[in-house]
């Protein structure tokens, strides 16, 4: 782009209303390089005709895409960006010429004014259970995603932010399930701030950041500006309007939240290697640079995470230390500079975020106690509760004269019990997310199971806590009975009408007290059917054919929407 033109923009002499944008843009053809073709490559970007990096270099991906949106145009496919092609460039976006950069100086909000205003944060961890999103490179969106809004959450708890997951788990969320958990969270109000959190593909490189086309860009560009300064490379700062409705958003997590001020970031692209090599070191630090971005948007007090030292004791290991103090190993190898997983008893370690004890003796085990070490959330009320034991007598055994604790110091356990495997149970070290709601459906129990098992008293859990999960059986195939693994959308009625059966059969050969059900339950269900493996030229048909049964039975009864199968796939017969 020439200088005058740049000048232009740079001293927002554009007005955002007006008609003929499109007049000052210079003929750009490829090898040409510069703003000019940045501004090309965003708007085709918005469009869905180039998925490339925003280079500002006129290569043939950028040839190409210019050439497809001429066809699709019913333009002569020159691969030249002619005024014609601008014009209709800017009559198909909604974003205004001096938008496209990534810094830009609109009139901001008085920040005392944001933080009086101000009601809470809603972060979002993309994706989840059904839908993985992304996958490459070693990385799986949604658990990444989870992982960054886990530990985002965190944070801005301890910061003294008001936060809400719109999921906590691996979780199914339908569009309207995480928009409504969004609107539900502070209402819908201009004044909550939603973080949607993703991981990029598409061949790109670097974080990026979407902001609504109701919102302004201040609060996008201060997050992406943060994770540039943690290392991360940046792309741009963008709004995305509908190819359907150019006044709506494309994605619906900015579309469809009402009046809140929604972001998605895109902390990086887990297909591009370099990318995905950065974001397994240093995700983390990438979402700490947007907590502390939207820290200073609010004109809140903001305090970086301390680092504290650890001492390896016997059976330590970097896995169970990181789950300790609620980090990762990555981040504790890169604190300390190792380089192997081997760990030494009395080895010091930085940690993030633990704060340095201040312990003037370090007890021995006894034998009518065992040690304990303050990680994050202990306090002596939840460790009494914890190690059935009381406040008072924990206290007495380590003569304190307070209930403050401090990370890292350690404590003697009168009584404490470290479970072991047992016949009728196994043991489960609780991690971040767990609930005793969770555990129970992920290992087929119920709460007061686990509650009666390990003498809780509350459904409160501490991060490295040892539980005793109860066994549960899994049925195996019967003779009376087939098995069925519970998914989104069943419920008694619907499985007794499907097997065609009764709720109160299958209630009594499965011994349930209620009609609730957990996705990924197993229920013996009482029928006269076979489960048949497809082979290599069996078609609905022929396997109709064979067990004297119709295509449309078949299908009815397997869910299926069409006449394909699969080798291998498995089909309820009815016999």
């Amino acid at each position: 782009m020439n200088q005058d033109l740049f000048e232009i923009y740079q001293n927002n002499m554009i007005d955002e209303n007006m008609e003929y944008e499109w007049m000052i843009m210079p003929v750009l053809k490829q090898y040409d390089a510069g703003d000019a073709v940045m501004i090309l490559q965003e708007k085709l970007h918005i469009l869905d005709f180039y998925s490339g990096s925003t280079t500002g270099s006129f290569d043939h991906a950028t040839k190409e895409a210019v050439m497809n949106f001429q066809i699709a145009n019913r333009l002569n496919p020159t691969g030249i960006v002619d005024e014609e092609t601008w014009k209709l460039l800017f009559e198909k976006t909604t974003l205004p010429v001096n938008q496209m950069f990534i810094k830009v100086d609109n009139n901001e909000e008085e920040s005392n004014t944001r933080q009086s205003n101000f009601v809470g944060i809603v972060i979002d961890p993309g994706h989840g259970g059904d839908d993985p999103g992304a996958i490459g490179n070693g990385i799986i969106e949604k658990n990444m995603n989870l992982e960054n809004s886990l530990y985002m959450y965190r944070r801005f708890n301890e910061l003294g932010v008001p936060v809400v997951l719109t999921r906590s788990t691996d979780e199914t969320l339908t569009p309207t399930e995480r928009v409504n958990r969004v609107l539900n969270a502070f209402g819908n109000s201009p004044n909550v701030i939603v973080l949607s959190n993703h991981i990029n593909s598409g061949g790109g490189e670097g974080a990026e950041v979407i902001y609504a086309l109701r919102n302004n860009n201040v609060l996008p560009n201060k997050i992406l500006e943060e994770i540039g300064k943690a290392g991360q490379k940046t792309r741009r700062v963008y709004q995305r309007p509908s190819t359907t409705n150019p006044a709506l958003d494309y994605y619906y997590m900015l579309r469809n939240t009402g009046s809140t001020q929604a972001l998605i970031i895109e902390y990086g692209f887990l297909d591009n290697v370099n990318d995905a090599n950065r974001l397994k070191r240093y995700h983390l630090d990438y979402v700490e640079a947007a907590i502390k971005a939207v820290m200073n948007y609010l004109d809140l007090p903001y305090n970086q995470e301390v680092e504290g030292l650890y001492t390896v004791v016997r059976g330590d290991t970097l896995w169970s230390i990181a789950n300790r103090f609620g980090t990762t190993v990555d981040a504790i190898i890169r604190l300390n500079n190792l380089t192997s997983y081997t760990l030494n008893i009395g080895q010091q370690l930085r940690i993030p975020g633990a704060e340095i004890p201040e312990v003037p003796e370090i007890p021995s085990e006894g034998t009518n106690y065992t040690l304990h070490t303050v990680v994050r959330g202990d306090t002596l009320w939840s460790l009494a509760n914890k190690f059935n034991t009381t406040v008072a007598e924990i206290r007495a055994l380590n003569n304190l004269t307070s209930n403050t604790l401090s990370l890292g110091q350690i404590l003697r356990i009168p009584g404490a019990e470290v479970p072991s495997e047992g016949t009728n149970y196994t043991l489960h070290t609780v991690v971040r997310g767990d609930t005793l709601w969770s555990l129970a459906n992920q290992f087929n129990t119920t709460v007061a199971e686990i509650r009666a098992l390990n003498n809780l008293t509350s459904d409160a859990l501490s991060l490295g806590q040892v539980l005793r999960i109860p066994r549960a059986e899994i049925p195996g195939e019967g003779t009376n009975y087939t098995l069925h693994t519970v998914v989104r959308g069943d419920t008694l009625w619907s499985l007794a009408s499907r097997f065609n059966t009764t709720v109160a059969e299958i209630r009594a050969l499965n011994n349930l007290t209620s009609d609730a059900l957990s996705l990924g339950q197993v229920l013996r269900i009482p029928s006269t059917f076979i489960v048949y493996t497809v082979v290599s030229g069996d078609t609905l048909w022929s396997i109709a054919s064979r067990f004297r049964t119709t295509v449309d039975e078949i299908k009815r009864l397997n869910n299926l929407t069409s006449n394909l199968l699969s080798k291998g796939q498995q089909l309820l017969i009815k016999i």
